[in-house]
């Protein structure tokens, strides 16, 4: 009599592409039910596992009943990362697949730490050196690509009794105009290396003196 042993055969995982995603994604799930199969297990016996070799980029999860795999982005993080997944069977055999998982950096628009502090000064006064200090722009933005901003700009003035412009340090200064007072607005755009902005408004007051 001719006796045939049965053996376990190996899973076989069909191989992933390369995968590429813009910088907080959020979350991409994806269904890996296609790409695993085995001849003696039905997929719901199969286990899937991962190894991922950058976990500052990204996180996994793996739901082994419905054969889902569900990468979420960290936060601001951008670069690539090998990702590794394998298929086990009930004996223990295995096959799995490699790709690279792509995180394309965006920009992130800036934000404001505070307002700035409206000035008042006398009628007459002349001219106003640093009324605001770039330090002082500088410590109420935030970005996080940029450590401080690329541009600072005037981008809008109602004005009857000052004149007010940033000079080549980007200090803010200002002059009053003869015989007027009132109160002046300006609204000062800050900019990151992107071309996004944090728009601040701003106002002095010029007190009349006889």
């Amino acid at each position: 009599n001719l006796h045939i042993t049965e053996i376990n055969d190996a899973p076989f995982f069909n191989p992933i592409l390369d995968i590429t995603q813009n910088e907080d994604f959020g979350n991409l799930l994806i269904n890996v039910a296609s790409n695993i199969s085995d001849v003696e297990d039905a997929d719901t016996l199969l286990t899937l596992q991962y190894v991922l070799n950058d976990t500052t980029i990204i996180s996994i999860d793996i739901n082994n009943v419905t054969s889902e795999v569900n990468f979420t982005s960290i936060a601001n993080q951008s670069s690539s990362t090998q990702v590794n997944l394998s298929v086990w069977d009930s004996g223990w055999l295995q096959d799995s697949t490699t790709f690279e998982l792509i995180v394309t950096s965006i920009n992130d628009a800036p934000w404001a730490n505070g307002t700035l502090d409206n000035f008042t000064t006398n009628e007459d006064t002349g001219n106003l050196d640093n009324v605001i200090l770039v330090s002082d722009f500088n410590t109420n933005w935030s970005d996080v690509e940029d450590t401080t901003p690329t541009t600072y700009e005037l981008v809008k003035s109602t004005n009857t009794s000052t004149s007010c412009w940033f000079d080549v340090s980007n200090n803010f200064n200002c002059s009053t105009i003869a015989n007027a007072s009132g109160i002046d607005y300006y609204t000062i755009s800050l900019n990151d290396s992107g071309g996004l902005s944090v728009v601040y408004d701003w106002q002095i007051t010029v007190t009349a003196v006889n």
